[in-house]
């Protein structure tokens, strides 16, 4: 698996716009959180999106 990601390079991780309408965003770092913790509008969009 290792030869194969890197024979195909960039190209492994590209995937096309209709594609990620269809995958969840995984935040595992929390960055969102972060934002939202300083931008009150964006705590607003996290609060209505998670709820």
């Amino acid at each position: 698996m290792p030869a194969i990601m890197a024979c195909a390079g960039e190209r492994m991780w590209y995937h096309p716009a209709w594609f990620a309408r269809h995958i969840p965003d995984l935040d595992v770092a929390g960055a969102a959180l972060e934002q939202a913790a300083d931008n009150p509008a964006a705590s607003q969009r996290m609060i209505s999106y998670v709820g």
